[in-house]
Parts: C-alpha cells; structure tokens; sequence
C-alpha cells in the first residue's frame, strides 16, 4: 500500500516494461517527439480514452464535476483529456482562466503529430496569456486588487471566443446586471451553478445581490467546489489556471482559505517571491498561526532552517501538545515542523501529529511528498524498498518538481543500481507519456549523449507548440 491507503504501483518489478532507453525510443516514436509520424496505442496504455468518454456523458452537473476533478487528478498532462476539457467549457466563459489553460497546456503536454489541430485551437488564446501583461508570469498572483478587479471586469465583458459552458446560465447572469436585482428563480439556477460547477461568476452575483440562503451553506459548497477544482489543476498540469480560480475566490468573495490555499500553491510550485508577497499581503487578515507556519516552509524551501526554527519553535510553545489536537487545529505547523525536520532542522513538537494529518489529508502534495520522505528514511540505501515510497509519490504526483528533487538528492552519491532506477523511470514515463516534466526529468538519466540529444529533440517540441523560439525550457532541466 502507499503513504494514502491506495494499492502502490511498481514499475522497477516490472517485467513488462522495456528498458529505458528502448520506451523512450518507442514514445518518442508514438509521440512524433523524433519528428516520425504518430503510433496508436497512447491513451489505451494510460486508460484515459475509456474513462473519459463515460465520464463527459454524465449528465447530473455535481456528478459530472466530481468525477472531471478525478479524470484531471489521476491523467496530468494527456491532450486527450485537454480535447475535451477544451470542448465541454469547463471552465465556463471565463477568457482569462480559458488563455491560462491554454498556456499551461501548451507548455506540459506533448502533442502528437495528429493532434496539431489542437495546437492550432490552442494557440489564440495562449497566445492572449503571453501578451497579457497581468498573465505573464503569472503576474496576477501578486497584482493589486483593483488592478485584478478591473482586468477581470473587461475580461468577462468581452468574452471574444470563449464558449459558454452553458448559454441559459450565460442569460440570466446578463439579466441580473442589467436589471441590478435577483429574483427567486434566477438565485435556485445561480447556486445550483455555483455548488455544482464552481462558476465563480455566480457566485459573486449571489453575493452581490444577496441571493444566498441564510445559512449561506451553498456558498461553502461552491468554495469546496473551487478549492477540489483548484487542487486537480495543479496535479494535472494547470497550476496557473489553479492559481488564477484561488485568486479570484479569494478577492471576488473575500474568502482567507482561498488566500491560504494560493500561498500554499505557490510554495508547492516553487514559487517562492510569489509565495513571499502573498504572504504579506495574508498577514493582514490571517491567523497567526498559519501565517507562522505558511512563513516557515518558505523560508525551509530557501534553505533558511534557522529562521524557520525560530518561527516554530515559540509557536509550539503557545499550541496544544496532543497530536490529535494539533493535527486539527494546526495542520499547517504539523506540516512545517516535519519540513523543517526533513531539511535538517532538528525535532519539533508537531512531528508526533504527522500520521494523523496525514490521515485526514494524504492528498495534499505537502503532506503526501513529507509522508513519502518519511517512509524512505526508514530504510538504507540502495534498496528497491527504499525507493519504493519516492516513486509511488511521484506517479501520483509526476509534475510536482519538488519530488524529483528529492530522487536527484537520494540518487547523488549513492550506489543505487542503474537497472533499479531506469526500471522505475520508465514506469513513471510508461505512466505519463505526454507529461514534459516527465521527460525533461528522465532525460538526464540516459547518459550524457542520448540525454543531450533528446533534450534537444524535446525542446525543439516545446518551442513549436508554444510559438517559443527555442532558449532556455522551463523549470530547472
């Protein structure tokens, strides 16, 4: 079993899998990476195609949102799954969150030769999130309030190409405006959209003309819905649409666990001046404890083990010593202290909670990454069942940079076999074919030629389907 209760995949046991070099050969071929025509046979390897046309079909909105939220989660980076998330309107007539996508796709799905007409469909609105001064570098993660506000407003003004999700919904959010007052029946159809679709857009017109219940219970149902929506995202390859959904939450419905979970998304994705200016602005309204604790793992990411220690350790004096208590109560200073621990920065009071939180929330890229180096530390390397956690993490989370890290520091000045490690690499690519974080991650394990030369290859990729014109790749490969 792995670190959250679910059978583990073991792709170094086998048999099945060819060597290395040889699948990356082959998926290079079935992708066109090499600049051959496109093979069959991609997503019946993944089990995407099966799934995904059940689960489009379903006609009940909650049913149908719950189990897209599952398809983006568990298949990151498939241009099958991009197809047709493009086609339903998923993320309903929003042209800034539609050029995200876009982007994000773009840059973390390989496309293969037969799919260029996807590229093509693509390319406009990506193209909008590169001219976009407040899209580039996701600039609007840190952008000030009425900026944000203003560029939304034209936006959702003028919604150029972007197909509505939905034109009856579409309708009633204009007759609202323009009559500047909800009636009975416009609010029913308004929360259903809002607890059942995530649409934003809806819930900011309840919110504006007071159209919730008085429990206001369909309005946390529509922020669970955004937060699960934003959390499979980020898993498959859209952490700037991700963060976009958590910023607009957080300021259109002035909601502090939407800022939390933006601050979080940015330190899980290495955005750490963007985690930095997120939380001064946090600050302003947050619980000091989680505040502390968010404070602390940034500063445990740029290696400041100090500084993080003297952040949690007075904290640990003010919180509850029973675990059961702390896992509740102070999830994030749990997850810090075992950062910090991990990093070298000695014990803290919060590591005896650990298995709790984990518990409640093993899906979590934080919580499940620390349980995964948790587990490995419990063996001696170089051994299979060492490992064996580490690559169970990151199949089920390939994109999260941080992971691989974590394999380049346990690999470095070990004696672990190559046989062992380019069983489990290509377990990992045989999984996420598509995936460019996969590839730009495996790549350097081939050895010094094949990697330099398909690097090159897998770039040159890239730059075509972003409109790039080659230079540096993303991220740290």
């Amino acid at each position: 079993m792995t670190v959250d209760g679910t059978e583990r995949s073991r792709p170094s046991g086998s048999p099945s899998l060819p060597a290395l070099p040889r699948l990356v050969e082959q998926l290079a071929a079935e992708l066109g990476v090499d600049g051959g025509a496109t093979a069959p046979g991609l997503f019946e390897r993944t089990g995407l195609s099966a799934r995904a046309e059940r689960v489009f079909a379903i006609e009940h909105p909650l049913e149908r949102e719950e189990e897209i939220v599952e398809l983006v989660s568990r298949f990151p980076a498939a241009s099958e799954l991009v197809r047709l998330l493009s086609e339903s309107g998923w993320l309903h007539d929003d042209p800034l969150a539609d050029a995200l996508f876009a982007r994000d796709a773009l840059e973390s799905v390989l496309f293969p030769p037969d799919e260029r007409h996807l590229v093509e469909v693509l390319a406009p609105a990506a193209a909008l999130a590169a001219s976009d001064p407040l899209l580039q570098e996701n600039r609007f993660l840190t952008s000030a309030d009425e900026l944000f506000a203003e560029r939304l407003s034209e936006a959702l003004r003028n919604p150029s190409s972007v197909p509505p999700r939905d034109e009856h919904l579409t309708q009633i959010r204009r007759e609202v405006m323009r009559q500047g007052e909800l009636d009975g029946d416009q609010a029913d159809e308004l929360i259903a959209a809002a607890g059942e679709m995530a649409d934003l857009d809806a819930a900011w017109l309840l919110d504006r003309f007071e159209g919730w219940s008085e429990q206001e219970l369909e309005r946390i149902d529509c922020l669970v819905a955004v937060y699960n929506r934003a959390t499979a995202l980020q898993l498959g390859g859209f952490p700037s649409v991700a963060a976009y959904l958590l910023r607009r939450a957080a300021q259109q419905l002035d909601d502090g666990e939407a800022w939390r979970r933006l601050t979080e998304l940015a330190l899980d994705q290495g955005w750490l001046a963007a985690a930095e200016s997120l939380l001064v602005r946090f600050g302003r309204s947050a619980p000091r404890t989680e505040w502390t604790a968010l404070m602390a793992r940034l500063h445990v990411l740029r290696g400041e083990l100090d500084r993080a220690t003297r952040l949690l350790r007075p904290l640990a004096a003010e919180l509850s010593e029973d675990p059961e208590d702390l896992a509740v109560e102070a999830p994030l200073f749990v997850l810090a202290s075992v950062e910090c621990a991990l990093a070298g920065g000695g014990a803290l009071p919060g590591i005896d909670a650990f298995p709790l939180l984990l518990d409640a929330d093993p899906r979590r890229l934080g919580v499940s990454r620390a349980a995964a180096l948790l587990e490995v530390a419990q063996h001696d390397l170089p051994s299979d069942e060492a490992l064996a956690p580490l690559w169970a993490a990151i199949e089920r989370a390939p994109l999260h940079e941080a992971r691989w890290n974590d394999l380049d520091l346990l690999v470095e000045g070990s004696a672990i076999g190559v046989d062992l490690l380019h069983g489990a690499l290509a377990g990992v690519l045989n999984a996420h074919p598509q995936a460019v974080a996969v590839w730009r991650n495996v790549i350097p394990f081939l050895g010094d030629a094949d990697a330099e030369r398909w690097r090159e290859l897998l770039e040159q990729r890239v730059a075509e389907q972003t409109g790039r014109s080659g230079g540096e790749p993303k991220g740290r490969r």
